[in-house]
């Protein structure tokens, strides 16, 4: 004889058959939320078939009450028998008034017969289902082509797909290393949701849509980077945050991924928001501009092209002058390596032009501020050569002199002298 499981009771019954017909009929009558001791769908993960052939689907759950029906879905429309597409419902059956069973025959399955297919448990106490996909192929069903595919999410190497099925691959895991986390400890994976990239092969044997978010950014840098655009920001870790951005920049020529010059942008806007409160924060907005004219032209072309990230950036260190200058500090001369800005406040009624004097003291010729290193190419080199060169730029700003005529301060230039770079305009 054949145990009958009970949730109502928790027991387990077994007598003869006129004791199990009591037992069944007793319980019955109970209330209490939707239960299900058992109940399970076969098969229940996704199956791939070819046109013309035959599927059954079977059903079965726990028989708590009278109640209790089983019935079946496909896309979400009640299904029943049509021979004329060889679907057959089959009766449902009670099985030592313990267990409920149904099945559906697929005979003869044709693309209509593709989607979601789905048993549901209804009763008076609630409804629950279970349900699974088919997929259908047809019998010359075309492939995608292995692929291999990299991005600065990873390398991800696609394997031979049929047509119509939706492929997976796991995401690379998130190694951290030198460079600093922004929670202080490296994240815990353990525990967490496989995370998955996915790329669709259709129905005509292309690679079709794909998406790699689930995934972390290959690059250490730039996971940082994006990590810290999503904490808030405010006046208490702004400045550790400018000091940190000032460290990851001074390496920009190294840089390889757009989004590093995007997630910077990010960054540097929130900061200047806060200068007004903040003033030091000036400084260290301007450096980070600064170490960004060091990224790869074509890297900054396409972040411009992306998210006019070159655009916003200067359009920040424009907005330091504005929230900085007040009544108690009417002057701000800032230069950095690649920029000099100089402002001051000025009375309109009294202003006929601007004269404006950078000096720069180029580095000795014959010592490299920089020892060799074989992790340096030559043009890595000399892009922070020129870096430490210009960090010896000298810029100042002045209103001229009124007492002289307006056409004589139209323009004047001053040719470089001995030893140093001068240069000076002045405009009306």
């Amino acid at each position: 004889m054949s145990p009958c499981p009970y949730a109502d009771t928790g027991r387990v019954l077994a007598a003869n058959e006129g004791e199990r017909r009591s037992a069944c009929g007793f319980l019955s009558g109970s209330d209490g939320p939707l239960e299900m001791p058992l109940f399970q769908l076969i098969p229940s993960q996704r199956q791939l078939v070819f046109r013309g052939d035959r599927l059954p689907l079977q059903c079965t759950a726990s028989y708590l009450d009278q109640s209790v029906e089983l019935r079946w879905r496909h896309n979400g429309h009640i299904m029943n028998t049509q021979e004329d597409r060889g679907i057959y419902v089959e009766q449902t059956l009670l099985h030592d008034c313990c267990l409920l069973t149904s099945e559906v025959i697929l005979s003869n399955i044709d693309v209509g017969i593709a989607g979601i297919w789905e048993c549901l448990v209804t009763s008076s106490r609630g409804n629950t289902s279970q349900q699974m996909e088919i997929v259908v192929l047809e019998t010359s069903a075309p492939y995608c082509p292995a692929d291999r595919v990299t991005n600065n999410k990873g390398d991800f190497r696609w394997s031979k797909t049929l047509a119509g099925i939706l492929a997976f691959l796991p995401c690379a895991p998130a190694a951290f290393g030198s460079a600093p986390h922004p929670s202080g400890n490296a994240p815990h994976p353990s525990g967490q949701k496989e995370k998955k990239a996915w790329r669709r092969c259709d129905r005509s044997g292309r690679w079709a849509e794909e998406d790699y978010t689930q995934c972390p950014y290959a690059s250490e840098l730039t996971r940082v980077l994006h990590e810290l655009t999503q904490i808030t920001i405010n006046t208490t870790n702004a400045q550790p945050l400018g000091q940190q951005l000032v460290t990851f920049t001074s390496r920009a020529a190294h840089f390889t991924d757009v989004m590093d010059v995007i997630f910077v942008t990010h960054l540097v806007e929130r900061l200047t928001r806060l200068v007004e409160k903040r003033r030091d924060l000036g400084d260290y907005i301007s450096d980070i501009a600064s170490n960004m004219m060091l990224v790869e032209e074509h890297i900054l072309w396409m972040a411009q092209n992306e998210a006019r990230a070159c655009t916003r950036i200067v359009q920040c260190v424009e907005r330091i002058a504005d929230l900085a200058l007040t009544g108690d500090n009417q002057v701000i001369s800032k230069v950095s390596a690649n920029i000099a800005l100089e402002a001051f406040l000025i009375r309109p009624s009294n202003f006929l032009g601007l004269s404006c004097t950078a000096l720069q003291r180029p580095p000795s010729s014959t010592t490299s501020p920089f020892p060799d290193s074989h992790s340096h190419t030559d043009k890595d080199r000399s892009r922070e050569r020129d870096a430490v060169g210009e960090s010896l730029l000298n810029f100042k700003c002045h209103t001229v002199n009124n007492s002289g005529s307006p056409a004589s301060q139209l323009s004047k230039l001053t040719l470089p002298t001995s030893g140093s770079a001068w240069s000076s305009a002045d405009k009306p």
